[in-house]
């Protein structure tokens, strides 16, 4: 046991001496080329921006386009990729990210090194080197691609046969939020082959370090560098993975402490400021120092893997690159180091009026949408939950519609009754009568032991002149005359100005606009590839997660509103608020009033401090 705990000891001193070796080693070459090191990455940037982002989004609007749309969304995604054009397009999209993160490495560890020799390794001369080795990294990147793909793509099957097994004979939504013990079988599997997944990438990614050295330095093939890199890492990998691992922690440690400070700072800052002009002043310091501080991380992420890894390579290679006298000399930098600092000023002062611009426009016009009614307080998509979202004061109430055996339209949400009801049937399986004999109340409480599965009828005739619909059409797949039928009623009832058609479907929004021109609709959107802004539709409604500021920004400019779902809290209420988004959809229609009201309550100086406050923390 003893035996055991010394030989523990002596190798964590081991790994603790050549990682604190790489790290001096790292910070001395980084001291030696910082300036270079920063005009690369400035000038990398710069034209990944200018070149590699619109060839970029060129190709995958090409890849897009074969499957016959502008967009793929949600459940189109993975049908386009099983296909064998998605499946390229992908191969493609992946093995450009991986030679640009080859690429900018290679860069930076030639800037590094050219000072081993006693010589400046200049920004100019590390970006000709890496467009020269352009067709080798490709072919790098592409040999670990395929490798990891080998290794993976087994992985991914199986994961996609555990997580159809699981879902099969459920709907997703019940095993989501009832949770039964398949769900959680399914969830173990996953997580587990998720792990095991990330783990082989990183030790892929720690074994094939010197891959881009041997290829820079000692000009091997593609499949030598890896073979090489492999062996020079077996019996080294924990001296490997202990500096490279504590960097990339050490960055993400210190980068959280820095914005906690300055958010801290921001703080007590505007909270002495004694004008709205004077707030303007320092939100759009703390937004620059945001930004910097953001590009500083990326740059310190890549510089310093960068040189640990000539470390690394050095100690393996020492009659490839020797170390040449430290003199005292000092290296002139490039003549275009002020310019790309003056270019990346301009920048930061572009994006920073833009970011405060829009902090700065306090007015904001926000609708309140009852995610199926007023579901905190009666049940989903019943006619009490929309009698509750009326009294709680939304807006819209957001319900969700699908056809049944005899064609009727009903209000409901799962592919299957058994969440709801308790009946195993599926919705396609039933006739009105039927639906009409279930309590759909007492899951939620015996107060509602009498509610009933309503018709779309029976909805439009309580929302009348009360509140607005927003229908989401719910596509099963066994639908005869769905988008008709629901149409007609629309018609029939004259229902059409009082209401906005909505679905996760692309296909059957095409529909509802072939037919009903003059209709409001928006697609719903979980994931999508390609560019949303060039649906025709009215509105996007988004997951909060992609409602990202540029794509509502953007939606904006080309005059599509944006609605955002499901906002369930008071600061993602006020954050999405502050976005400017045009409609939040919750389950807490009452409390997102309440936020509005509060909000609509402050002066000007206090909205933009409440605004930076939620940009900041998000």
């Amino acid at each position: 046991m003893q035996d055991n705990e010394g030989q523990n000891t002596k190798l964590m001193g081991r790994l603790w001496r050549s990682t604190r070796r790489a790290f001096l080693s790292a910070a001395q070459r980084f001291g030696q080329n910082w300036a270079e090191l920063v005009l690369f990455a400035l000038v990398f940037q710069a034209a990944q921006t200018v070149l590699l982002a619109p060839a970029g989004h060129w190709a995958l609007a090409r890849i897009v386009s074969g499957s016959g749309d502008v967009v793929l969304g949600n459940e189109e995604i993975a049908l386009f990729l099983l296909s064998a054009r998605g499946a390229i397009g992908l191969l493609v999209i992946l093995l450009a990210l991986f030679t640009v993160d080859v690429a900018q490495r290679v860069g930076m560890l030639w800037i590094g090194a050219r000072a081993l020799h006693g010589k400046d390794g200049t920004a100019h001369e590390a970006l000709m080197r890496t467009v020269v080795l352009a067709p080798r990294l490709l072919r790098l990147t592409g040999h670990q691609l395929l490798r990891i793909l080998l290794w993976i793509g087994p992985v991914l099957a199986f994961a996609g046969a555990v997580f159809y097994a699981v879902v099969a004979d459920h709907d997703l939504f019940y095993l989501v939020s009832v949770r039964p013990p398949p769900f959680w079988y399914g969830v173990g599997g996953l997580s587990v082959l998720g792990l095991l997944g990330l783990i082989f990438l990183v030790r892929l990614r720690i074994v094939w370090v010197y891959a881009p050295a041997l290829l820079l330095f000692e000009e091997c093939a593609p499949r030598t560098a890896l073979r090489r890199s492999r062996d020079m890492a077996r019996g080294h990998f924990r001296e490997i993975a202990a500096p490279l691992l504590l960097w990339w922690l050490g960055v993400t440690v210190a980068g959280s402490a820095m914005a906690a400070a300055l958010l801290w700072i921001g703080e007590r800052a505007t909270s002495g400021a004694g004008s709205l002009d004077a707030t303007l002043a320092i939100a759009a310091g703390l937004v620059a120092a945001h930004v910097l501080l953001t590009g500083f991380l990326v740059f310190a992420t890549w510089a310093g893997e960068a040189m640990i890894t000539l470390h690394l390579y050095r100690r393996e290679r020492t009659e490839t690159i020797v170390s040449a006298p430290e003199t005292s000399r000092r290296k002139k930098h490039s003549r275009l180091f002020p310019l790309a600092i003056a270019g990346a000023l301009v920048m930061l002062g572009i994006v920073t009026a833009r970011i405060v611009a829009g902090l700065a426009d306090v007015e904001r016009d926000v609708s309140v949408t009852a995610h199926r009614g007023d579901s905190v307080s009666a049940p989903e998509n019943s006619l009490s939950a929309i009698r509750a979202a009326i009294d709680a004061g939304a807006d819209y109430a957001e319900i969700d519609v699908q056809e049944i055996a005899d064609g009727s339209i009903v209000v409901f949400h799962d592919t299957d009754l058994k969440r709801i009801t308790g009946s195993p049937k599926k919705i396609w399986e039933v006739d009105l009568d039927e639906v009409r004999a279930l309590d759909a109340g007492s899951w939620f409480s015996e107060e509602f032991r009498d509610e009933r599965i309503p018709t779309l009828k029976e909805a439009i005739a309580v929302a009348r002149g009360r509140i607005r619909l927003n229908i989401e059409l719910k596509f099963h797949g066994r639908e005869k005359r769905f988008v008709e039928s629901v149409l007609q009623i629309l018609r029939t009832e004259k229902f059409e100005a009082d209401c906005v058609v909505s679905s996760l479907h692309l296909e059957g929004l095409k529909e509802v606009r072939r037919r009903a021109p003059d209709l409001v609709i928006g697609f719903i959107v979980f994931e999508a590839v390609g560019d949303l802004t060039k649906l025709d539709v009215e509105f996007l409604s988004l997951r909060a997660a992609i409602a990202t500021p540029g794509l509502v920004d953007r939606a904006r400019r080309v005059g599509k509103t944006v609605h955002v779902w499901t906002i369930n809290t008071d600061s993602e209420m006020a954050y999405f608020v502050d976005l400017s988004v045009a409609n939040i959809i919750t389950d807490k229609p009452a409390l997102l009033r309440r936020v509005l009201n509060e909000r609509n309550s402050l002066d000007d100086q206090e909205k933009l401090l409440l605004a930076l406050h939620h940009w900041w923390a998000r």
